[in-house]
């Protein structure tokens, strides 16, 4: 390969792959009417209609769920709540979604909880 062939190839590489590793975790900006519905869907029963963690399941956990409108949570980055929505939370009853939910209709339930902030 000569000199002038690496130094187009390596920028091009680097810039697929940043474009690869942001598109995961930070997506086109979601649809917070879609992510009501996924909300409604698998996250209501334990954040509750307004996301203060007082659905009709989550008022009986230990440590109880998120309140989602409030400060602490409304502060975290987009990729801290996309990690969560992913993984869950250890020590809680935040379950992983990554199996269940697409990367998109994680993106539209973040932009709903931002709309919760509000």
């Amino acid at each position: 390969m000569k000199i002038t062939s690496v130094f187009i190839v390596i920028p091009v590489i680097v810039g697929l792959s940043l474009t690869i590793s942001n598109g995961v975790v930070q997506s086109a900006t979601g649809d917070s009417q879609k992510g009501k519905q996924v909300f409604q869907t698998f996250c209501q029963v334990c954040h509750g209609p307004q996301g203060k963690g007082d659905g009709p399941v989550g008022m009986s956990l230990k440590p109880p769920p998120a309140n989602l409108s409030s400060d602490k949570v409304q502060n975290k980055k987009d990729d801290e709540m996309m990690n969560i929505l992913i993984k869950g939370k250890t020590g809680t009853a935040m379950p992983a979604w990554e199996k269940d939910l697409s990367s998109q209709q994680m993106t539209d339930v973040i932009a709903f909880i931002r709309s919760l902030g509000k």
